[in-house]
């Protein structure tokens, strides 16, 4: 049962999600809070901390852009007809305050209340730091933002008043279970799924289909990794995916979305085992010429190696609904990862295992 309508999403949790805010589960809670069936909460912390997350992320592509201007001469040389825009000037001011946008049409959409640190007492937060008192710990003992975070929301409510904290942020959780107003729960799905589970009673009988066609459904996901790309994003330049395979998918806590009396989306994180081959230049056997300061490769080299990698999955599912009975239930689309079309796994020439 939902115990308030009140959410506040740590910054771990945008993160975590790739700061994609056209991401299915913070789309429907964008629809549900500008419909006021739910309220979105943020701190001018977090908000700080989104937008500087933002900026790393846009620093990082940039970076790699010019990196790619750098080695780009022989394809400029090709045609006239063969420049695109990425070899434009870029301005980055203009860049970074449009990768924001995203975010602030968020807060925007979902009508966000900014709560700052006006009311926030300072004794309060160092008494939290000199104890070692959650949010801060001996391992991680710098954690004011996430400190003035949380005692700006405390500060907001009015006695009795409960708000979620959505994080998966041990220290944070720590906090939230020695107050009796903040409420800790690991993902905005799980808030999803549990206004979902109050305003309708057919999502138990979903789960319950779930449930007992487990291996149905792990079959379901299997099949749809045909369909995928699988690429290399490691330091082993010029590396490879031959081909993968999908080993084991383990187990599965569905989450529901959103749901209509035709269909619904359950949006859920399981760990999947991949069996990967990269072929990529055998460095390990180059030669370098000191002269020229360049190694010189002469031969290619494959490597197997076996992963475990935790996937978001979405799926849809349709039915038809008869005297409360779910009849010809079918999974229409199922989505990995978002709707990404490639996966990305790194896999090196050498691991830590071959310097033993």
């Amino acid at each position: 049962m939902l115990e308030s309508k009140k959410i506040f999403i740590d910054t771990e949790y945008y993160v975590r999600k790739g700061l994609n805010f056209n991401f299915s589960t913070l789309v429907n809670f964008k629809e549900l809070c500008e419909e006021e069936e739910l309220s979105n909460y943020t701190t001018s912390v977090v908000k700080q901390e989104v937008y500087q997350k933002i900026h790393d992320s846009v620093t990082n592509a940039l970076g790699i852009i010019k990196d790619f201007k750098r080695k780009r001469h022989i394809l400029t040389s090709i045609d006239e007809d063969f420049n695109c825009s990425i070899f434009d000037i870029i301005d980055k001011n203009d860049i970074y305050q449009k990768a924001t946008l995203p975010f602030d049409n968020f807060l925007e959409h979902c009508n966000t209340f900014i709560v700052d640190s006006t009311n926030v007492n300072s004794e309060d937060v160092l008494k939290l730091y000199f104890n070692q008192a959650p949010p801060f710990s001996e391992k991680k003992n710098k954690e004011f933002p996430d400190a003035i975070s949380l005692l700006s929301l405390k500060s907001y409510l009015s006695e009795g008043e409960k708000l979620y904290v959505v994080s998966d942020d041990p220290d944070m959780t720590n906090f939230c279970q020695t107050d009796t107003q903040l409420i800790s729960i690991e993902s905005l799905e799980k808030i999803l799924d549990l206004y979902n589970q109050h305003e309708h009673n057919i999502s138990q009988k979903i789960k319950e289909y779930m449930e007992h066609n487990n291996e149905l459904i792990k079959e379901e996901i299997k099949n749809q990794f045909e369909d995928y790309e699988v690429y290399n994003n490691s330091s082993w330049e010029d590396s490879e995916v031959d081909e993968f395979t999908v080993l084991s998918i383990g187990i599965f806590e569905p989450n529901i979305i959103d749901i209509t009396d035709e269909l619904c989306i359950v949006v859920f994180d399981t760990d999947i085992e991949l069996e990967i081959t990269v072929t990529g230049p055998d460095y390990n056997n180059s030669i370098y010429d000191k002269e020229d300061r360049k190694h010189y490769v002469f031969g290619t080299t494959t490597k197997t190696e076996y992963i475990l990698k935790t996937f978001t999955i979405e799926m849809e599912l349709s039915y038809e609904i008869n005297n409360s009975t779910l009849e010809n239930i079918e999974i229409d689309n199922i989505y990995i990862n978002g709707a990404s079309s490639e996966i990305e796994v790194e896999i090196e020439e050498n691991s830590p295992y071959d310097y033993k």
